[in-house]
Parts: C-alpha cells; sequence; structure tokens
C-alpha cells in the first residue's frame, strides 16, 4: 500500500513537472487545435490586446508633463505594459496564423497596437533592453493578461517561454528595417483577403460624402533659410493648404473620426472592432513603387503624381464572431476592399507598412478648417485663401510626368 501510494505520488509530482515545463505556446496550440482557419482568426481577434475604438479628442501632453512622467517613473510603467501586451498578441496571432514570422506581416496587423499607443513613440532596442531590465514586471503583466482573457496559468520561471519571447523580440528586431520602430510587411494575407460584398456596399454608402468640398488641411511651416539670416532667431511662417479630399492622411483621418463618432453604427450586420490609419512607405527610395506600372493610377486611369507615403483607413469589422480587414481609400478604389488587395497595388520588396491605431488630436483637428462661402471661388480657382486673418497658399506639389 505504502509502495503504491508513493508510485502515485510520484507520479503526480512528475505531472505536475511537465505542466510547469510546458510553455505557453504549446498550451496556446492546443487551444486551436482542431479550429478552423477563420474560427482560429475570430479568436485571435477576440483575445487581442487592441486600443480601444473612442470618440475622445485627446489633446498632446505639454513637456512638462512628459519630462514628470519620466521622472515619477510612470513612463516606464506605460512602456513595460505595453511591451507585455505586444508578447500577448505574439502569443495569440503565432498561434492562430500557425507560424512566427521572421518580418511581422500583414497577417499579424494589430500586434504592434500596445507599441504604438505608447505617447512619444517607442525605439524597439529600448524595448528589448526593457525586457530584461523588467523581466519580472513584464511577465507579470503577461500572468494577468492570460487569467484574465484565457483563464490560463502562465509560468513567470519557464524557460519554453523565455525563449520564445526572445524569439518574438527578434522578430520585433527584424522588422525594423527602415526605422527605430518595427513595420509590417507584405507577406502572404489570406485572413486579410476576406471579403464581404454587403459590408463593400454599407461602408461605400456610409462614407460617400463625408469628405467635405469646403474643407481644407493646413499646414504651417517655418522658412528655414529665412531664420538663418536673423540674428534673432526668429523667422517668417509660411502658411499652405490643401483641399482636403486631395490629401490622403486628411482623408484616412476623417473616415476614422466619422466611424469612431458612430459607434453603434451597422455596416449590413458589420459593426467596427477597430480602426487604423494604415501607410504605405518607401524602403529605400524617394518614391512608392507601384506593383505594376510607372505610376499609382487614380479609380479614372488618371496618373497621380509621384507618392513619398499614402495613407488610408483600415477598419477591423466583426459580425457574429467573425472578422474582416477592409480599406477604405478613394485615391485607389471606387467602393472598400480587403487590406490584401489594398496592399497589392505595392511592390512588395519596396514598400512596408504601419498601421497606427485611430485616435482623435487636438492638434491635427485644428488643421482642418472649413472655407467660408466667400473663399470657395479661390479654393475652385487654386488660389490663395484667407481664413481668420491667415493667408494660405496652394501647398506645391508635383506634377505626373
Amino acid at each position: 500500500m505504502k509502495k503504491i501510494f508513493l508510485t502515485a505520488l510520484g507520479l503526480c509530482l512528475s505531472v505536475g513537472l511537465f505542466a510547469q515545463t510546458e510553455g505557453m505556446a504549446v498550451l496556446l496550440n492546443k487551444k486551436v487545435a482542431g479550429l478552423s482557419a477563420n474560427n482560429k482568426i475570430s479568436w485571435q481577434s477576440r483575445l487581442m490586446w487592441r486600443v480601444p475604438v473612442s470618440s475622445e479628442l485627446k489633446q498632446e501632453r505639454g513637456l512638462w508633463d512628459i519630462t514628470w512622467g519620466w521622472i515619477s517613473g510612470s513612463q516606464e510603467e506605460k512602456e513595460t505594459e505595453a511591451l507585455a501586451g505586444y508578447l500577448f498578441n505574439m502569443y495569440v496571432f503565432s498561434a492562430a496564423q500557425g507560424y512566427v514570422p521572421q518580418k511581422l506581416d500583414l497577417n499579424f496587423t494589430g500586434v504592434l497596437d500596445p507599441l504604438e499607443n505608447i505617447e512619444g513613440g517607442y525605439e524597439t532596442k529600448e524595448i528589448r533592453d526593457l525586457y530584461f531590465d523588467e523581466k519580472e514586471k513584464v511577465k507579470n503583466y503577461l500572468a494577468r493578461l492570460f487569467k484574465n482573457k484565457l483563464g490560463l496559468v502562465y509560468h513567470l520561471q519557464n524557460k519554453q517561454n523565455d525563449q520564445r519571447e526572445e524569439e518574438f523580440l527578434r522578430v520585433l528586431a527584424n522588422s525594423s528595417f527602415s526605422s527605430k520602430k518595427a513595420h509590417y510587411v507584405k507577406g502572404n494575407t489570406p485572413f486579410a483577403r476576406q471579403e464581404a460584398e454587403e459590408v463593400k456596399k454599407a461602408l461605400q454608402t456610409s462614407f460617400a460624402n463625408c469628405m467635405d468640398g469646403a474643407s481644407i488641411c493646413t499646414y504651417e511651416q517655418i522658412d528655414v533659410f529665412d531664420m538663418m539670416d536673423r540674428k534673432s532667431g526668429t523667422a517668417r511662417k509660411d502658411y499652405y493648404y490643401r483641399p482636403a479630399s486631395q490629401e490622403c492622411d486628411a482623408c484616412a483621418y476623417t473616415f476614422c473620426k466619422t466611424a469612431c463618432l458612430r459607434p453603434q453604427q451597422d455596416y449590413a450586420g458589420w459593426k467596427v472592432d477597430a480602426l487604423y490609419r494604415i501607410y504605405a512607405r518607401p524602403v529605400q527610395k524617394e518614391f512608392l513603387t507601384p506593383s505594376s506600372g510607372t505610376h499609382f493610377l487614380s479609380v479614372n486611369g488618371q496618373k497621380y503624381a509621384p507618392w513619398n507615403y499614402h495613407a488610408a483607413a483600415l477598419f477591423r469589422l466583426k459580425k457574429e464572431g467573425q472578422y474582416t480587414l477592409m480599406v477604405q481609400d478613394t485615391f485607389l478604389f471606387k467602393d472598400p476592399v480587403p487590406l490584401a488587395v489594398w496592399a497589392e497595388k505595392f511592390a512588395e520588396a519596396q514598400t512596408y507598412f504601419d498601421a497606427l491605431p485611430f485616435q482623435r488630436k487636438e492638434r491635427t483637428e485644428k488643421q482642418f478648417i472649413r472655407l467660408p462661402a466667400d473663399q470657395m471661388d479661390a479654393l475652385r480657382q487654386g488660389k490663395s485663401v484667407k481664413v481668420n486673418g491667415i493667408t494660405y497658399a496652394p501647398y506645391p506639389v508635383y506634377e505626373a510626368e
């Protein structure tokens, strides 16, 4: 009897030890085993750490607030929490996608949300250093995320977890090929190709008239050469404008703002789950390269002048547990399209992408001005316009060759 008891005790201990050494990646792979591809994506999208859609207008923090954040340690605490959010997202996304990418691709759109939400931005090297400097804090945050979202126990002392998290940090570093922060590459994006015809029509109808023809996007620039000529260090400011409907970033912002101001809007049964401004940028060249031809073309076939970046609105939509990613880009498409279809417009090896969680910003919205009626003729003729005592000249742009 004693021998049987000791054998049973040894078996329990060995099972306990095995559970202790089983990494979180293994547990998550078991969670998704047997799920269809669509259900895996639904599982991923439901669990991921995301920036919630909000209509709140955010004010930029002043220099003192930012400095105090570093002095008090609150900024580092926020970065530690964001790092844990990125690692959690990578655990979830890699389980759902079935692989850990060498560089983040568009199947992993949203995995960077916690880091992109850091005020003032981040650098991948600093994030990596933070992991090793504050490892216990990072892992405690991870433990809470796994417990709250999945009911799973995350073991802080686990070599498999350490190895997987260091792999996720290498992915972050590999994805920072053009700057100090991480980006996405095109990759193979079957999830992003999912398309619902009814949601296309509903989005098109909803956003058809949200670009006000009387709105302009204004810019304020300091004349550097004028400043160099003045001993006082002051300089003349130049004021420019573009019609908002002709500025891709202004359109992307307006589409996202319109969506977040309608939180209960139903798009043929689909609802907005997350909002992004998505940017395409050149890897090395000055201008973006189209995937075919020499110029990007409008929906009417007209050539655009060269772009050094391009922006659009990206919506993650959900309906009855299913998710889809759709892009609203009136410069390249008549109707909203799946993310993968939009990304195919850009040369793969020469383009990277940023998906920035949308947040309304006071400073950005101050750039938008609705022209009074007496200035509309000047706008239509491409002349300077005067608003509130300031004269804005047309912003100089390249002409298509």
